[in-house]
């Protein structure tokens, strides 16, 4: 191929790519963080973490004073008490279900016991040997399922951490707090 066929062929492609390529978009640009609101169309997004007050759940989980530490699709805080540090998980899952708290649980070779809270069904779950650690699951009043796990810092003397965690599933579930 002769340098002239060779400029040929290279023009030949770059015009292809430029015109099969080419898109017009309607619309004005705007930049980002100025057009409508992202949690326009989720107006609850985020009360999620606020189910339960904090003094609420500093109380439950035996701590003088606790703080959030993120806030999200799962909301996390750490306490501070006479045990020590505990960490506090809530997560709310619209679209989850008992039976993929279960199922998720087994594989995972968690201990695994059915409770009710409020006259609903949930589950309370625990790794193997670990007495420092509990979650309770149940199904939540407006769609799928919450969960809360307390975790206490091994080696401390805590309360217990299946009752704080039911006592926070209780608290969510009770409309009237």
């Amino acid at each position: 191929m002769t340098g002239t066929s060779r400029t040929l062929a290279a023009a030949a492609v770059l015009l292809v790519a430029l015109v099969g390529c080419g898109k017009t978009v309607e619309g004005k640009p705007v930049p980002v963080g100025s057009g409508p609101s992202a949690h326009a169309d989720f107006p609850k997004l985020m009360r999620e973490c606020k189910i339960v007050d904090e003094d609420k759940i500093a109380k439950y989980v035996g701590a003088q004073g606790i703080d959030d530490t993120f806030t999200g699709a799962i909301c996390r805080w750490n306490g501070v008490g006479p045990s020590g540090t505990v960490h506090v998980v809530l997560n709310w899952f619209e679209t989850g279900s008992l039976r993929n708290e279960r199922d998720t649980a087994t594989k995972l070779k968690y201990q695994i016991g059915d409770i009710t809270i409020q006259g609903g069904r949930g589950v309370r779950l625990q790794r193997p040997g670990d007495t420092d650690a509990c979650g309770v699951s149940v199904t939540a009043f407006d769609a799928g399922v919450l969960g809360w796990w307390v975790h206490y810092m091994p080696g401390s003397s805590h309360p217990d951490p299946c009752e704080a965690a039911k006592k926070l599933a209780e608290a969510s579930l009770n409309l009237t707090r």
